[in-house]
């Protein structure tokens, strides 16, 4: 968890003007939405790596998981995943614009509507 907070804190403040959709504001305390701009290759890379390492370690107890990443096993499986469809769902959007194709619309409108309802940090 620590990792998407320090994810999220570098990325909220700064706005591209290439993003796809509109920012999603937060709806009140404990709702922690992901920018648009954090859904990159690199981060999405980086959940596949730790979503590896958590399958490894899924026998161990909640309290194993609390003490070592501040989050329990579910939640943190779900944030890796999250970081994995969204950045999916972000490309496929992207290349059917460049490609100005009738699928561009449906791949858009499913991106944006992750991004409304999906990318979130579980805690």
């Amino acid at each position: 968890m620590k990792n998407y907070l320090l994810l999220l804190a570098l990325v909220s403040g700064s706005v591209s003007a290439e993003n796809l959709c509109d920012p999603i504001k937060s709806s009140g305390e404990g709702h922690w939405p992901i920018p648009e701009e954090a859904f990159t290759k690199q981060v999405a890379i980086k959940a596949a790596e730790d979503l590896k390492s958590l399958l490894s370690k899924a026998d161990k107890s909640d309290d194993y998981f609390a003490q070592s990443a501040g989050i329990d096993f579910e939640s943190a499986v779900r944030n890796n995943l999250v970081s994995i469809e969204g950045y999916m769902l972000k490309v496929s959007a992207e290349n059917d614009l460049k490609e100005d194709n009738q699928v561009s619309k449906w791949s858009l409108k499913a991106w944006c509507d992750f991004l409304k309802t999906d990318a979130v940090i579980w805690h």
